[in-house]
């Protein structure tokens, strides 16, 4: 109801979020869907899940896969990732196939699903575990090292000592 009582959105959602900039999160019997303040549908009731919209996207479960929809109305990713992380700085870790890559969120593949293990960036870097070893992966998502390490070296005052190619060395960034 409006301030003055009257009816504005008819009560047939099992459950809905408050308004924030113009749209809620709404469920319709098992579905989820998402509204705009004029009552019209911005998605319809689809998805088993929606999580919250952060800086304009949200991730969306359809069956037993995420995908990305912004709060514009894009379906930015359809849903195809079997497990996903929070978007950090506009980028998120996605899994597919057992296999991790990272996106951003204009719907940009940044880096495809090819790392054994999620990684977990510290300063812009991160370690990434692919089928040839491990290699060093900026936040923009360009290799910095190539992957042939056995295990990922810890950097100390921005250095690191490791060894490939039979024999140790020292990486610096």
């Amino acid at each position: 109801a409006n301030e003055k009582g009257k009816t504005v959105i008819k009560a047939i959602f099992s459950w809905a979020e408050p308004f924030a900039e113009g749209i809620a999160r709404v469920q319709v019997g098992q579905k989820w869907g998402v509204l705009r303040r004029d009552a019209t549908y911005l998605f319809e009731p689809k998805y088993d899940a929606i999580e919250p919209f952060m800086a304009g996207v949200a991730w969306v479960l359809e069956g037993e896969h995420w995908g990305v929809i912004g709060d514009d109305g894009r379906v930015i990713f359809e849903p195809q990732f079997s497990s996903v992380e929070e978007f950090v700085e506009g980028k998120a870790w996605v899994e597919t196939d057992d296999l991790w890559g990272l996106v951003d969120v204009t719907g940009r593949v940044i880096l495809q699903p090819q790392l054994y293990e999620k990684p977990v960036f510290e300063n812009g870097l991160c370690w990434g575990n692919w089928a040839d070893g491990w290699g060093l992966i900026s936040f923009s998502g360009e290799v910095l090292f190539p992957p042939k390490l056995s295990n990922p070296p810890t950097f100390k005052n921005g250095v690191c000592w490791t060894y490939w190619d039979g024999g140790w060395g020292a990486i610096d960034v």
